[in-house]
């Protein structure tokens, strides 16, 4: 049995944010983002501290009803 890991993103109508990977998943993730989600600009950002609190970048936005 295997398990996926979670994707952990925050999708807007013109991004998508996400923490950046190591250097070699890097590329294949972007890649991967910009197949799923076309026509959104893809921003890898470098969130080392946000994990060690035990979170990602969902845990730092909270959608607000238009």
């Amino acid at each position: 049995m295997s398990s996926s890991p979670a994707a952990n993103l925050f999708i807007t109508e013109k991004n998508v944010l996400t923490a950046r990977s190591g250097a070699e998943q890097q590329d294949l993730q972007e890649q991967q983002l910009r197949d799923f989600l076309p026509g959104r600009e893809i921003r890898m950002l470098g969130l080392d501290t946000i994990p060690r609190g035990g979170g990602g970048i969902r845990s730092l936005t909270q959608p607000v009803p238009a």
